[in-house]
């Protein structure tokens, strides 16, 4: 089965938040920059959610404030929309697989899993890598 090439023009093309600058580097700053170089999408790390929730929120937010996250998640969105990007998908995923069944980071990992998908609702995506 072939794709055809014409296609491949409906996939945006994306650049990741957490490639440009680091974590203290504003958010917006990093949209401006991947906007103006022609990128059509991002891939939202989470480091730079983090840092931009808090910023947000005024205070320091944590891994697993998932309220605070979804409402700062809403607001990048819309940041985003500003600079003409899409959020292509969120980038959480790590330190997830290889625990034992019933183990105390098992269960862990889908509560996480859990937030990171109510995230993904707030950003607009349905792409979790």
């Amino acid at each position: 089965m072939s794709i055809p090439k014409s296609s491949l023009t409906t996939i945006p093309t994306c650049y990741a938040t957490v490639s440009i600058g680091t974590p203290t580097t504003p958010l917006p700053s990093k949209l401006s920059a991947i906007s103006t170089a022609g990128f059509q999408g991002i891939e939202l790390g989470f480091p730079d959610l983090l840092s931009f929730a808090s910023k947000h929120h005024n205070r320091d937010i944590k891994p697993q404030d998932f309220d605070a996250l979804c409402e700062a998640g809403k607001e990048v969105k819309a940041l985003c929309e500003e600079y003409g990007l899409k959020i292509v998908m969120l980038q959480p995923f790590s330190n997830f697989e290889g625990w034992e069944e019933g183990s105390e980071e098992r269960e862990d990992a889908f509560r996480r899993a859990e937030g990171w998908i109510r995230i993904m609702q707030a950003v607009g995506t349905d792409m979790l890598q």
